[in-house]
């Protein structure tokens, strides 16, 4: 199939095909992931500590103290109404199956740190586990893959920093991606949004310095400072519902090779000051996007002339 932009205006709709460095989110329009039906034993309860859902986090500043702890908004619909697996006490580390339940009580979030610096291969979570907390799965060098559960709400900050993961899927019951949620998971290199993400927090896949596929979904509002920083990323599409993008969302330095900006939209603003590490900014004419790149002698061109092989 060509690659093709029409000559559009904003109530337009951009189509993009055959890129490998980015994929359209209405090229993959209805399509699933397909998973063969696979047995899994759970493992024994009496491996796991945990405790009712209590909607708090304990602070992860300085020194993580468990004593100081604050309710967390994302969890508040969830207290009480379930348990958190606090901690995993077996022996077998390279693969573990998370119980839907513990003496018919649903299973429902991944408490913060429970599988920290494990040595865990796979990991399988039910589908009643609606939170994984911060830094859940921080360090897990040798997870290199896992899925996420349809029905999930809330992954917090750095919950996968530093894993192992090769590829991630977001079910479409995610919203915002944290702060620090996938950073430096040097092997990652493909992310694929759910169609209801709206917020991708700062520094979300820093250092993934493989990743050179990015798929953003019509629902995204906001792109956050650094969320891309030292990527492998050569082009991204923010598409035209979006209203907030970062001049930092590449770095604040020349720390990545130039990448092109393909603007959708009329209205998405640009904060703070010049863009760095862009090269060329694709736009509507009389955009935002327009007016920010003539201000600050972006290299600018019209979005029909935009072509995934640019």
């Amino acid at each position: 199939m060509e690659s093709y932009f029409h000559h559009q205006t904003s109530g337009e709709k951009c189509n993009l095909t055959n890129n490998k460095h980015l994929i359209h989110q209405d090229s993959l329009s209805g399509a699933k992931k397909v998973i063969s039906p696979i047995s899994y034993t759970p493992a024994d309860p009496k491996d796991f500590s945990y405790e009712t859902e209590s909607g708090e986090l304990f602070s992860e500043r300085f020194t993580g103290d468990r004593r100081l702890k604050s309710k967390c908004k994302e969890l508040a619909a969830f207290a009480g109404k379930g348990l958190r697996i606090t901690a995993y006490n077996g022996f077998d580390v390279e693969s573990i199956v998370i119980p839907e339940s513990i003496d018919g009580v649903p299973v429902i979030s991944i408490g913060q740190r429970a599988f920290m610096n494990m040595e865990i291969s796979s990991v399988v979570i039910p589908r009643t586990v609606k939170a994984i907390l911060p830094k859940a799965f921080y360090n897990c060098k040798n997870l290199s893959n896992i899925d996420l559960p349809d029905g999930l709400e809330y992954i917090g900050e750095q919950c996968f920093r530093e894993s192992g993961l090769k590829e991630i899927i977001i079910p479409d019951t995610v919203k915002v991606i944290s702060k620090h949620c996938f950073s430096d998971c040097k092997p990652l290199t493909s992310v694929t949004f759910g169609k209801n993400v709206q917020k991708i927090e700062s520094v979300a896949f820093s250092f993934c310095r493989l990743l050179n596929q990015i798929i953003l979904p019509e629902s995204l509002v906001e792109l956050q400072d650094l969320c891309f920083l030292c990527t492998s990323v050569q082009v991204i599409i923010v598409p035209k519902n979006t209203k907030l993008v970062s001049n930092k969302i590449f770095g604040s330095s020349d720390y990545n090779n130039k990448v092109d900006i393909v603007f959708c939209g009329m209205d998405t603003e640009i904060s703070g000051g010049p863009f760095y590490n862009v090269g060329t900014v694709y736009c509507l004419p009389g955009s935002a996007a327009q007016k920010y790149s003539r201000e600050y002698r972006i290299p600018l061109k019209p979005l029909w002339e935009y072509s995934p092989d640019t």
